[in-house]
């Protein structure tokens, strides 16, 4: 299912500082089914987008002030200019705080105005560098498990880096493999391999869609359920939907008559429909939060523990991954899911540099 198949020597053949280094000019063009895919989803987060302004005023649905406007610059992938679709990984440093333009997470570098215009004249410095000892490990890692869980991204529609197996490694696909590492050592990548009854993933806050991306290509049987701001699914569903051109897309706001086919491969819903999605949802074998859930408001986290306390089976899981965001205004994630759910993380994980991971299961009736 993955458009490109980009392959390099295996690290031991690889001199230092020699991998490939993958530009802009260097991307596959998104094709007409690829590009009118996405431009479909777009139409359907735009409507999401009106009714999120009618609603307005409702606790669950007001963004917090953390997040409101944070993405408005992204008019034009909304609307769903090609230009736009094409650079959007340079448009999605605000989920993750990684600028693939600047190689950086460093707020003081992303910030102000950005030309993206001939991106590659920004990035031929970091070629210049070469390989550093983080990016040499991701690569090696990348190689290591490349037939098991590739963590690496297609040379589509922005992604730059140095190319690995199977596409693209770069900052945020080393987030990426911390990330999947940290939930194979809770157990919770080992909770959806099981292959009947089909295993839903629920993420909460999608970003970009690079986590669904990764996830759904190494269990092509999973059946993923993406809840955002209509502002923000406006990138994973358009990402999804031109990079995953076999998969069966979904959308789901609880005021259609029509339920979503139960076949679907990923389900879009507004988070305004969260209680809606609870009672269509049989269950959530997996709940999922990466750097989000700090920067929502508390009747948000609230609703979305509750929710899940009712969605997850008795051995499902919850896995997020915060930081204590209460220094700028954000919350302390446990403190509000506790409430709802048990703290059944392992004691000992290391230094974790993206955030606390946490693991949650239901409390006992």
């Amino acid at each position: 299912m993955t458009p490109t198949d980009d392959r390099t020597p295996t690290t031991r053949d690889r001199a230092p500082n020699r991998a490939r280094f993958c530009y802009f000019r260097d991307q596959t063009p998104l094709s007409d089914t690829q590009l009118a895919r996405a431009r479909s989803a777009l139409a359907t987060v735009r409507s999401f987008m009106d009714l999120q302004k009618e609603l307005e005023g409702d606790d669950f649905v007001t963004v917090s002030p953390l997040w409101t406007k944070v993405t408005d610059y992204a008019a034009g992938l909304v609307a769903g200019e090609k230009d736009a679709l094409e650079r959007l990984r340079f448009l999605s440093w605000p989920f993750s705080g990684i600028s693939l333009l600047h190689m950086s997470t460093r707020p003081e570098v992303i910030g102000g105005q950005t030309d993206y215009t001939d991106p590659d004249a920004a990035l031929a410095q970091f070629e210049a560098r070469g390989l550093d000892l983080e990016m040499t490990h991701a690569l090696d890692a990348a190689e290591q498990f490349s037939s098991i869980l590739p963590i690496t991204l297609p040379r589509q529609m922005g992604e730059v880096g140095w190319l690995g197996p199977h596409g693209v490694v770069n900052l945020d696909t080393i987030a990426f493999s911390e990330r999947v590492a940290v939930m194979a050592e809770f157990g919770a990548i080992q909770r959806v391999m099981q292959q009947t009854p089909r295993q839903i993933v629920v993420e909460i806050g999608g970003g970009f869609g690079g986590l669904a991306y990764i996830l759904k290509r190494a269990l092509p049987g999973l059946q993923y359920v993406i809840v955002d701001l209509p502002s923000s699914m406006a990138f994973s569903a358009a990402y999804l939907s031109a990079m995953m051109p076999d998969a069966r897309i979904a959308f789901f706001d609880g005021r259609t008559e029509t339920a979503p086919d139960e076949e679907y491969d990923f389900l879009f819903v507004p988070h305004y429909a969260w209680d809606d999605l609870v009672q269509f949802l049989p269950r959530a074998d997996l709940g999922l939060n990466t750097l989000s859930f700090a920067e929502m408001t508390e009747a948000q986290v609230d609703g979305y523990g509750r929710g899940l306390a009712d969605l997850l089976p008795p051995d499902g899981l919850l896995f997020e991954q915060n930081f204590d965001d209460r220094r700028r205004g954000g919350l302390n994630v446990p403190d509000i899911l506790s409430r709802h759910l048990k703290d059944v993380s392992p004691a000992d994980l290391g230094p974790i540099l993206r955030g606390v991971p946490k693991l949650w299961a239901p409390k006992p009736n």
